[in-house]
C-alpha cells in the first residue's frame, strides 16, 4: 500500500499472493461486518479438536463402516457451526476430506493454500 515495503522470509511461488495481516483485533472490531471469523488461536484450538476427534475415531469399533468417520464429522461437527456461534468451530474444515489433509499436515491453513495461489494465466488475465 501507498509507499509501503514488504520483506518476505521465504520464496513465493509464481502465482502466489501476498496477504496483509491486520491482526486479530481488526476482525474483532468488525464482527458485525464479518461475523465470527476465526482468530489466530481459534485455528490452534480447532486443530486440537480435530486431533481429539481423529483419536476417538481410531479408538472406536467402527472399522466395519469406512464411511463412519466422514458421516460423523458431517452430521455432528459441521451442524454445530450453525447452532453454536463459535470462532473455533468456524475454523474447522467444512468437509471431512479437508480435515484429513489438515491432520496430515498438522495445519488447518494447509487446506486454504490452494485458494491463495493463482496460475500465471489467471494473473495475466486480470
Amino acid at each position: 500500500y501507498h509507499n509501503g515495503t514488504t520483506t518476505v522470509i521465504r520464496r513465493i511461488p509464481a502465482g502466489g499472493e501476498l496477504f496483509k495481516d491486520y491482526g486479530d483485533s481488526w476482525f474483532v472490531s468488525r464482527q458485525e461486518t464479518f461475523g465470527n471469523i476465526p482468530l489466530t488461536y481459534d485455528y490452534t484450538k480447532a486443530l486440537r479438536l480435530l486431533r481429539a476427534f481423529d483419536l476417538r475415531i481410531r479408538q472406536s469399533l467402527f472399522e466395519v463402516d469406512n464411511n463412519f468417520p466422514s458421516r460423523l464429522y458431517d452430521e455432528l461437527l459441521i451442524p454445530l457451526q450453525k447452532v453454536w456461534k463459535s470462532r473455533t468451530l468456524n475454523a474447522l474444515p467444512t468437509v471431512y476430506n479437508e480435515a484429513l489433509v489438515a491432520l496430515e499436515h498438522d495445519d488447518i491453513g494447509q487446506i486454504h493454500q490452494p485458494n491463495a495461489t493463482r496460475s500465471l494465466e489467471w494473473l495475466q488475465a486480470k
